[in-house]
């Protein structure tokens, strides 16, 4: 059943099992898995099933860090939520992105990707994926096959890409049908009321986005899916129990705001006559699946070089610079088979290159003074890079140019440097990760292993905030694997 704020009476006092706040893909994906069973689920959405700028403006903030995207451009505040401006790619996070990783502070999940890959089976299929898994051999075909490299750094892997799903066209039907589930749409929830002494959540207060009034809900269980950002926001508004905001006793939500810089546009490959087919690593369907290939390093070239994970997709360059390709031409011919011919045109690429970042204390979304006329506070981000986070980009562009060039393929004119900053036009992805990150500490994380904040027997929250460290994968994916998991914990934690 789906209603609207409006139709619930001012003063209300709503109770259920479970209330998940947000229907972005975390909270539809645990909504969707509980429905039609015995748990009572509401669904909160601060949004409708259209648009709405005025609603849409309450995500409004300030950038105080490294230059971002507006942040009321970056979600999007509706049924569905950032769903509907999803690219559609799709990929797990490797193994060794769940690990403590020596060369990168504050890392290692309490949760090994192995504990993962029954959820992101669930996962794909709840995101309309399809194919026999990630075995990379299996999406290759003799036209569209991977590179063989003669430096064994190198390592291909593949996106698979969603239609892409947007889930509020796809999710109405199911949430109307399940008559365990009802979904409240222009309900924001503006404080998570804790009972004297901390100890639980005693009420969720939500107001009417639009209109005046409001309601409370009482849960055995409360799910934060509000995205990365705003569930920090809200834990850190929530502070009239305990100082400094829900969950906050060590001072650690809002930190380690994650994004994947986007250094896009760098590097210039020119290729030679023997540069198989890049037809891999351009978007194709395989098995009925649409797919995208990418290269990179190996999880034992990173470690040994100290990198962060960095993908790297082909963008043809048409527009290469003609006074580049003759000074390429002769180094080929120079050091290149002296009978192999020189290419009449340059076949030209350059990189997109999505990476991973340190997890950082000092990168991290705060309350501002200001705030928004439903009385929640604003937020300021403050987005921080490091010079490891540059310093694996730029490495990994020079060991993938060493690479082509070892199995003649052609040269690559880098334009990265080790030591100097990101190019200013390197953004991101919209993607916020590790304001809530997991971890098994409470002195280092705000969620343990089954994404319950530390110290709450009934407060959850679900989303990219829980990932500890952030891969070089698109978040989408691990996002409702982790909320397929936690939706199956809570089904058994309730009796």
């Amino acid at each position: 059943m789906i209603v609207e704020a409006s139709a619930i009476e001012p003063g209300s006092h709503l109770e259920a099992d479970v209330c998940v706040v947000g229907t972005g893909p975390a909270g539809l994906a645990i909504a969707d898995r509980l429905a039609g069973g015995r748990r009572q689920v509401l669904v909160l959405e601060s949004g409708g099933l259209k648009p709405d700028p005025a609603v849409q403006a309450l995500y409004a903030g300030d950038n105080i860090g490294r230059g971002y995207f507006p942040l009321d451009a970056c979600r999007i505040r509706g049924f569905g939520g950032s769903s509907g401006c999803w690219a559609g790619l799709c990929r797990p996070l490797d193994p060794e992105d769940f690990e403590a990783r020596p060369y990168v502070p504050h890392s290692g999940w309490p949760i090994r990707r192995a504990d993962l890959d029954a959820w992101y089976a669930e996962a794909e299929k709840f995101l309309g994926l399809r194919g026999p898994g990630w075995d990379l051999a299996r999406w290759s075909t003799k036209g569209a096959a991977p590179w063989t490299f003669a430096d064994a750094r190198i390592a291909s892997t593949f996106f698979k890409l969603s239609k892409p799903v947007r889930l509020a066209e796809t999710m109405p039907g199911p949430m109307r049908a399940a008559e365990n589930i009802r979904v409240v749409l222009g309900a924001s929830l503006v404080r998570v009321g804790l009972a004297p002494g901390g100890g639980q959540v005693q009420a969720l207060h939500v107001r009417r986005t639009r209109g005046e009034g409001g309601f409370t809900v009482a849960a055995r269980k409360v799910v934060l899916a509000c995205g990365g950002i705003e569930n920090a926001r809200l834990l850190l508004a929530s502070d009239d129990v305990q100082r400094g905001g829900v969950g906050n006793g060590h001072d650690l939500v809002g930190r380690y705001f994650m994004e994947h810089p986007h250094t896009d546009g760098e590097g210039l490959l020119l290729g030679s006559p023997a540069l198989p087919s890049p037809a891999f690593y351009q978007r194709h369907t395989r098995l009925g699946q649409p797919i995208w290939g990418s290269l990179g390093l190996t999880a034992e070239a990173r470690a040994q070089e100290g990198l962060l994970a960095a993908t790297l997709v082909l963008l043809p360059r048409r527009d290469a610079p003609r006074a580049l390709e003759e000074p390429m031409r002769q180094v080929m011919a120079d050091t290149d088979a002296p009978d192999r011919p020189l290419p009449e045109k340059g076949v030209a690429f350059t990189f997109g290159t999505p990476s991973e970042q340190v997890p950082d204390p000092e990168s991290r979304v705060l309350l501002a003074g200001e705030r928004d006329r439903l009385g929640v506070p604003r937020v300021r981000l403050d987005w921080r890079v490091s010079a490891v986070d540059q310093r694996s980009v730029a490495r990994t562009h020079a060991i993938l140019a060493e690479a082509l060039a070892r199995s003649g393929f052609g040269r690559v004119r880098l334009t990265l440097t080790p030591g100097q900053p990101f190019p200013a036009h390197t953004g991101g992805g919209r993607h916020h990760m590790g304001t809530t990150r997991m971890h098994a500490d409470p002195t280092k994380g705000v969620v343990d292993a089954d994404c319950r904040v530390h110290g709450l027997p009934d407060l959850y929250v679900a989303g990219s905030s829980v990932f500890t460290t952030s891969g070089s994968a698109n978040p989408t994916l691990t996002i409702v694997a982790l909320a397929r998991r936690l939706a199956a914990h809570l089904d058994e934690a309730l009796p």
